[in-house]
């Protein structure tokens, strides 16, 4: 599901950036537009596996 959403992120900001960059006329690039949800589940995925090892580290030095 999170693949999914991701795709779908990176839709949004692509046709978002496109539309706003024509109406503007500005020059653009849809490279870093595609490359940047995917930095970001990157950080996700890191920020979730931290956590778990914290919850790890407190479960074994604080029990219950």
């Amino acid at each position: 599901m999170s693949v999914v959403w991701i795709f779908g992120y990176t839709y949004v900001i692509t046709w978002f950036t496109y539309d706003i960059c024509n109406a503007m006329n500005m020059k653009y690039s849809i490279i870093p537009m595609f490359l940047y949800p995917f930095g970001v589940a990157i950080r996700d995925i890191k920020k979730f596996l931290d956590f778990n090892l914290a919850l790890e580290t407190f479960r074994d030095e604080l029990p219950d």
